[in-house]
């Protein structure tokens, strides 16, 4: 699946700074949607679709391991989440 989020990015440079971006927090992006969804299989959609908005916006990505970056992914990952939710929902 990283392969098709590195597609996104044209940089060499850029590409190695998502992989690294990707391992780091995967697992804690997974737990924020898990909060708000608590299904595995819709975690999984929202996490997928806060990948691809994280490739987009490497640019606004400064420093991988620091707390900015940690929040952004977070923020990221909780509102896919909360679109997921909020379909659902309307759904029922």
């Amino acid at each position: 699946m990283i392969a098709l989020y590195l597609s996104l990015i044209d940089e060499e440079n850029e590409k190695n700074r998502f992989e690294t971006l990707y391992y780091r927090y995967r697992n804690l992006m997974y737990y924020i949607a898990y909060q708000v969804l608590h299904n595995e299989h819709d975690s999984e959609d929202a996490v997928q679709e806060a990948f691809f908005r994280v490739a987009k916006n490497m640019d606004k990505v400064k420093d991988i391991a620091g707390n900015e970056t940690k929040h952004f992914v977070a923020i990221i990952t909780k509102r896919e989440a909360m679109k997921i939710y909020n379909k659902k929902e309307k759904k029922r």
